[in-house]
């Protein structure tokens, strides 16, 4: 990939003095921008970039960032699996995006790499990988194992992970999910500042 999350030295007030409140606040804020901005991108990325973006689940995206806030005052399990579902699903939505606005990149960074059928095993459409094969992806061409960021990924994919199964699994507390808010604004941070804009007044702010 042309970008590193190692590479990027964040600038922003500390998350952890906010509350979930605030917290969830500025994630809706800097959702919302980005995917507004990189929804119409027709001149600025290229082309085929682009057109993947125009079609892609963008609003979407910003919509479920507004859905965060509706966990802050619920207290039973089944609403903790939603709240992590809520927070999964917008993760695999900021890899996405990233992996899309770098399509070019995301294409020749995965061109050689083959299942045991022949068949590439990422394809060329980042917008139709499952969170596995992003964290997968990411770990190998955006990041290592080493990374902190993987590891949040693979904390989020657990939890989430839950919905899926009628088997007893670790759902956690609601006490670690808003935990995992104050990471993930930091996730959107750092995946924005990963994002090449026209100029800096351009670039979504989460304040």
């Amino acid at each position: 990939m042309g970008a590193n999350l190692n590479d990027v030295s964040l600038e922003m007030l500390d998350p952890a003095e906010l509350t979930p409140e605030q917290t969830c606040a500025r994630i809706e804020r800097l959702t919302t921008a980005m995917m507004s901005f990189w929804k119409d991108a027709h001149g600025w990325a290229p082309a085929d970039a682009a057109g993947l973006l125009s079609r892609s689940m963008l609003d979407e995206q910003a919509s479920l960032s507004s859905s965060l806030c509706r966990w802050l005052d619920a207290d039973s399990a089944g609403d903790l699996i939603l709240a992590w579902v809520n927070l999964g699903v917008l993760v695999e939505g900021q890899l996405k995006l990233l992996l899309a606005v770098y399509l070019d990149d995301f294409k020749s960074d995965s061109a050689g790499m083959l299942n045991d059928d022949g068949k590439k095993i990422y394809g060329n459409r980042p917008d139709k990988l499952m969170l596995e094969k992003l964290k997968t992806f990411c770990q190998t061409q955006v990041w290592d194992a080493s990374d902190p960021w993987h590891d949040y990924v693979a904390r989020i994919q657990s939890r989430r992970n839950a919905i899926h199964t009628f088997q007893q699994k670790e759902i956690g507390t609601f006490e670690e999910w808003r935990s995992e808010l104050t990471e993930h604004l930091k996730f959107v941070e750092h995946v924005n500042l990963l994002l090449p804009y026209p100029d800096d007044v351009y670039v979504p702010r989460s304040f």
